[in-house]
């Protein structure tokens, strides 16, 4: 009789760790990638707007062998209105170049940071005299002289961030040499070049119907898997004391 009983206590153990290590299952990750709704280089001289270029240098270029200076920067804004929820990490990606038809520089790479904008600013209106100021500095990047994309991670205070943000990307001014690389905007031909928000976060349930109707029955189903042990239990007892009866 106790082996039978223990035998039905531990299927209803089993039953339980089952079904409370299915609930407890992390959600898996998927990503979710939010487009800039403007983004525009800058000079750091004269008013040209370069808001719908494709692509345009960011960082310095020589005035002499022995004298650089800092020409440009770009900028891109981001919309996080929508973004997802239940967010793990969030990422800004973009692709930059060595200008076309500048000799590769040395060093051959070169750091550029990415420092979060103070003020609100327009595609089409953006120049040097209307251009925010650089705020906190929320990451960098190290560039060479080959097209390749480069990510930087966004601090987590990003994550319950609403409404829209803006990064500026400009070369750092510790390195005192190396020529400026091309960035690439929007409006490049090329989806993979354009930048980016990569949004990493729980999977939503894939049947909202499914999940309620688990939720809602996992408790019964619970319930009922102890009971069903205890009538099993007691059936078995029961018909053990009735084998061990003397019979008339």
């Amino acid at each position: 009789m106790n082996s039978k009983k223990h035998l039905a206590m531990i299927f209803t153990l089993v039953a339980i760790a089952g079904l409370v290590s299915t609930r407890g299952v992390s959600a898996a990750l998927t990503t979710t990638n939010i487009s800039p709704v403007a983004d525009a280089a800058y000079a750091l001289s004269g008013t040209t707007n370069y808001g719908t270029a494709q692509m345009s240098s960011v960082g310095r270029w020589s005035a002499s062998i022995l004298t650089y200076e800092e020409i440009s920067r770009a900028i891109v804004k981001f919309d996080l209105t929508t973004k997802p929820s239940n967010i793990t990490s969030i990422v800004l990606r973009v692709t930059l170049a060595n200008v076309v038809g500048s000799t590769p520089s040395t060093p051959a790479t070169e750091r550029f940071n990415v420092n979060e904008a103070t003020s609100t600013w327009t595609e089409a209106g953006i120049t040097k005299d209307t251009a925010p100021t650089r705020g906190t500095l929320v990451g960098y990047f190290d560039a060479d002289n080959t097209k390749r994309t480069h990510d930087t991670a966004l601090p987590s205070s990003y994550f319950n961030k609403t409404g829209t943000v803006s990064f500026i990307i400009s070369r750092d001014l510790a390195v005192t040499s190396g020529l400026s690389k091309a960035m690439y905007f929007r409006e490049a031909s090329e989806a993979a070049d354009r930048p980016a928000l990569i949004i990493t976060h729980e999977a939503p349930p894939g049947n909202w119907f499914d999940g309620i109707v688990s939720f809602i029955l996992s408790p019964f189903t619970l319930l009922f898997s102890v009971l069903g042990s205890c009538f099993g239990s007691a059936f078995i007892m029961r018909r053990n004391q009735r084998s061990r009866m003397p019979s008339m």
